[in-house]
């Protein structure tokens, strides 16, 4: 029988290296659809446990290949963000993005992806939000999974009253909570790439969901300037010549009309 190689401990600084190469492959994998990140739930949580074992990957791993590394776990992470997420390495992550930010204030990839963390943590709230009010023994006409503008739905038969109740409910506290965090660090990321000339379709996209999701869970009487930065974002992107998703085109299509 020849040498069998001894197998290399995830949490050794070889095994480290490797679990980095490997987060390269999913993404390379999931970006060419030979894999989904839900197949690599596994491997994130054992590498996030690898890494917050020793300093090896903060230390001595360079900053382009940690942002590229954290990126893919954060994906595996969000692989379905109506359904909240895998904690254990979605909070890893931000963790990272934070630590990475001390570091380097204006990076777009950093700011984006912390803003999306954000962002994909209030799906899951914003979720039981638009049910809850599309239920039938809802008493509430909202319109948070629609993405309604301005002042187009107030005539739904609402009073006052239940608007003003709805607002400060939990789920609506909670999910403002984790929009505005999302929007913060997206317009901050749009900020810095228009500086630079690195816009993009994917983060003018996220950039505008996030205000109109915090848009549509806030005072109707202040709204309106998420709904209007949302327009604007989205006109940005056409602009550009960006892709929009055919969700985004359509409430641009719906909704621009009022905006001047």
């Amino acid at each position: 029988m020849g040498f069998k190689r001894p197998r290399v401990s995830i949490y050794a600084p070889q095994g480290i290296t490797n679990a980095i190469n490997e987060a390269r492959q999913i993404a390379s994998e999931v970006v060419t659809g030979v894999s989904a990140w839900s197949q690599h739930v596994p491997f994130a949580i054992r590498a996030v446990r690898a890494f917050s074992s020793s300093t090896h990957f903060q230390s001595r791993i360079n900053s382009d290949e940690q942002i590229a590394t954290t990126e893919a776990l954060q994906n595996i992470a969000y692989h379905d963000p109506d359904a909240g997420g895998v904690q254990e390495i979605a909070q890893w992550c931000l963790d990272q993005w934070l630590r990475l930010l001390q570091e380097d204030t204006d990076n777009v990839k950093i700011l984006s992806n912390i803003g999306r963390s954000w962002l994909w943590k209030a799906q899951s709230t914003l979720l039981r939000i638009h049910d809850e009010e599309r239920s039938p023994t809802s008493s509430t006409g909202g319109s948070t999974g629609s993405w309604s503008p301005l002042h187009v739905d107030e005539a739904d038969g609402e009073t006052d009253s239940v608007r003003e109740a709805r607002l400060h409910s939990s789920e609506y506290v909670e999910a403002r909570g984790l929009l505005e965090p999302a929007v913060e660090y997206l317009d901050r990321a749009v900020d810095v790439a228009t500086t630079g000339n690195s816009l993009s379709a994917e983060l003018l996209s996220s950039a505008a969901e996030a205000s109109m999701s915090l848009g549509n869970v806030s005072n109707p009487r202040s709204n309106e300037r998420y709904f209007r930065k949302a327009v604007g974002l989205l006109r940005l992107a056409r602009e550009g010549g960006f892709e929009l998703s055919h969700s985004l085109e359509q409430y641009l299509e719906d909704y621009g009309r009022f905006v001047g």
